[in-house]
């Protein structure tokens, strides 16, 4: 076709294809040694009706627990991108490898980490995952049921990097300074106003 002088045809703009589904686990994190009740959380888009299934289980693929929830947030029922959480409590040798997965039937979505089951009582963290709340006036010890190392004076949240269970108490090591040196100190959960999920 032969268009007058000056004139150019309009511009075909391609239509913007829409999103792919997807999902991520944001906590806990990879490798995470979880307890036997711990909770998933995530975010997602353009997943149908916002449909999500976290499932706990183990490397030989036996299924610990798994749970149905909906993506949160305004646009969820037209595509858009929300957040999920879920509570899960398995039942699993104390260090067995296993895994979390979460996705959203009919949709390629599909996240998964690697974790560890704890048996609730000793239990190593990795950096970032337990967050606890000392109360004032708490009072740190050496080593559970050990020597008294003083109080903490105000209330502050620490991150405990393992947690041991002694004459059903169950207690946190947080590192503190003392002198000018990082020192590992254990606190009792009654010292504590709460710990975190990760925990």
């Amino acid at each position: 076709t032969t268009l007058p002088s000056g004139r150019l045809p309009p511009p075909v703009y391609p239509t913007p294809s829409p999103a792919p589904a997807h999902i991520v686990i944001t906590s806990p994190l990879n490798n995470a040694v979880l307890p036997p009740t711990f909770v998933v959380s995530g975010a997602g888009g353009n997943l149908p009706e916002g449909n999500v299934v976290v499932r706990a289980r183990l490397l030989d693929g036996s299924i610990l627990a798994e749970k149905a929830t909906v993506l949160q947030g305004s646009n969820v029922g037209t595509g858009g991108e929300g957040a999920w959480s879920v509570a899960l409590a398995v039942n699993a040798p104390a260090g067995a490898a296993g895994v979390i997965e979460a996705y959203s039937p009919g949709t390629s979505a599909f996240a998964s980490i690697n974790v560890f089951f704890g048996n609730g009582g000793n239990v190593d963290y990795p950096p970032g995952q337990c967050q606890v709340q000392v109360k004032a006036n708490a009072h740190a010890y050496d080593q559970p049921e050990g020597k008294d190392l003083g109080v903490f004076p105000v209330s502050v949240s620490l991150e405990a990097r393992r947690k041991e269970r002694m004459n059903n108490v169950d207690w946190y090591q947080v590192s503190v300074t003392i002198e000018g040196a990082q020192t590992p100190v254990w606190l009792p959960a009654s010292g504590l106003d709460g710990v975190g999920p990760g925990c």
